[in-house]
Order: C-alpha cells, then sequence, then structure tokens
C-alpha cells in the first residue's frame, strides 16, 4: 500500500514545522497505520526501506515514534495531540534560542538606514512593518486606509496604544462607513475625510491601501492589485529626512494635518 495523495498535504506541514522530508513521510505514513514493521512503513510511506530505520530513530529521539524491540522490530506513532504538543515545545524552545541568539548580536547602526526606501511584498508583512511603524510614534501617528479590508484588528491595537502613549492620532479613510466606526472607536482621535479621489493614483491595476506616518521621519505606502481576489500587498518604506519618501509624503500630508481643527472629527480638507 502506497501512500495515497491526500498525505502529500500532511507531510508538507510537518515539514513546516522542522521535520526533514524522509521524517514527516515516515511519521504521516505511521500514523496511518498506527503501528508497523520497517517493511509495513516502508509501504505505506514510500520510503526506501533501508532509510526506515534510522529515521524512525529519529523520530525515536524526538518522542514522535515508540519502538518495541523483537523480531521484527515494531514502530509506533503517537497521538496527534502528543505529536503537536511535543513539536509546539521544541518549535517555541528553538525560537527562543534563536531569539537570544539574535539579541547577543553586535547591534547594527539604525542610523545607517536613513535615507534608503525599501520594498516589502505580502500583506502579512506589510501589516507587520506598518505595526513597526506605528509602535514607533511616540508625539504623531498617522494613518490612512483606502481598502477598508487592510483595516484589521492589529491598526485598532496599535492606534489604542499611541493614543495611550500621548500622541496625537490622525486616522484617514475614503469609505464613510470606516471613518464613522473609527470615531466611535478613537473619540480622542482625529478622523479625517480627505476629498482627494485616491482612485486617480490608480496605475496597472493597482490601488493604493495604506499609508502609515510616524513622527514625519517614517513611512510606509502600500497598494495592492484589483485584480488579486486576496489583496496582496506591496509597500515601501523609508525613515529619515534622507528619505525620497518620507520628504514626499511629508510635504504632502504634514502640511494637511497642521490645517486641520483638531477638534472636528468630520474634517475634510483636500490633499
Amino acid at each position: 500500500m502506497k501512500g495515497e495523495p491526500a498525505d502529500a498535504d500532511a507531510v508538507a506541514e510537518f515539514q513546516k514545522v522542522g521535520l526533514t522530508e524522509y521524517q514527516a513521510q515516515c511519521f504521516v505514513g505511521l500514523s496511518r497505520i498506527g503501528s508497523g514493521t520497517a517493511k509495513e512503513i516502508s509501504e505505506v510511506a514510500a520510503l526506501p526501506r533501508t532509510r526506515v530505520y534510522d529515521v524512525a530513530e529519529s523520530l525515536h529521539e524526538l518522542g514522535l515514534v515508540e519502538i518495541s524491540d523483537g523480531e521484527p522490530r515494531t514502530f509506533r506513532a503517537v497521538g496527534a495531540d502528543h505529536a503537536l504538543a511535543l513539536l509546539r515545545e521544541r518549535f517555541t524552545r528553538d525560537l527562543d534560542a534563536a531569539g537570544e541568539a539574535l539579541r547577543g548580536l553586535p547591534a547594527p547602526d539604525t542610523e545607517s538606514t536613513d535615507g534608503h526606501t525599501w520594498t516589502i511584498t505580502g500583506q502579512d508583512n506589510v501589516v507587520h512593518r506598518g505595526q513597526y511603524l506605528a509602535a514607533q510614534a511616540e508625539s504623531e501617528l498617522f494613518g490612512f486606509f483606502t481598502v477598508d479590508a487592510v483595516f484589521t484588528d492589529n491598526c485598532y491595537h496599535q492606534a489604542e496604544l499611541a493614543i495611550e502613549r500621548g500622541a496625537n492620532v490622525v486616522l484617514a479613510a475614503s469609505d464613510e462607513a470606516l471613518r464613522a466606526d473609527l470615531r466611535a472607536r478613537f473619540p480622542s482621535a482625529t478622523i479625517w475625510n480627505p476629498t482627494l479621489d485616491w482612485n486617480t493614483l490608480e496605475g496597472d491595476g493597482t490601488q493604493l491601501s495604506r499609508l502609515v506616518m510616524a513622527d514625519r521621519e517614517m513611512v510606509m505606502l502600500a497598494s495592492v492589485s484589483e485584480a488579486d481576489a486576496d489583496l496582496t500587498e506591496t509597500a515601501v518604506w523609508g525613515r529619515g529626512a534622507g528619505s525620497e519618501i518620507v520628504l514626499l509624503v511629508r510635504e504632502l500630508i504634514g502640511s494637511q494635518i497642521d490645517d486641520l481643527d483638531l477638534d472636528d472629527e468630520a474634517a475634510d480638507f483636500p490633499m
């Protein structure tokens, strides 16, 4: 009996959490039959029989496989919950060790990043960079969103933290429903309704999705493809007065923020 096609997804997922391809094939195959000899594992997992013993031994060392000595030797996969708990503990331990090693490296000169424009691809990566920028804002945080789907719980949380730090928070949205939600959530923030039609900035099927500026020193500008149902985002970001993206957005947005009536939550200003 050879491994079924459906096993491929499980094998791929176990590889993502640190198992080698052979380890993943062996564990998934063994989990299907519960227990088996090297010959049976070879058949169900499509593994070379000569490799089954050392692969099973390595899984045994990880606690994922138990071995019954006899003739022939029999191997048994631990239960799913037990396996996941072991892998989670191992992953956390390895991640902590990696973090300690990374923190032990000499600190880079953060000023060396000033004046450059950096590119980011993927919504998760864009969100993480936006969070980083927002977390650096001490005196002012500006956020503009044209696509309501990209304003996530993380965005709300970062705005709350900035307000708690005493920063002036200005949130702009072209969508009326999103602005209403922002006013309800952040009564102390300035909610801005920009009058510029940002759709005129589209090109090659892309649309501006979010703009984040922290203390007018760091800026991230992101866009999404209209044709992409998954809202795959790309972004550029920069830090410092030498960065062209910072200079551009500071010139375009900064003066408008200065002109806002901070007591008028529904302020409409041209941009």
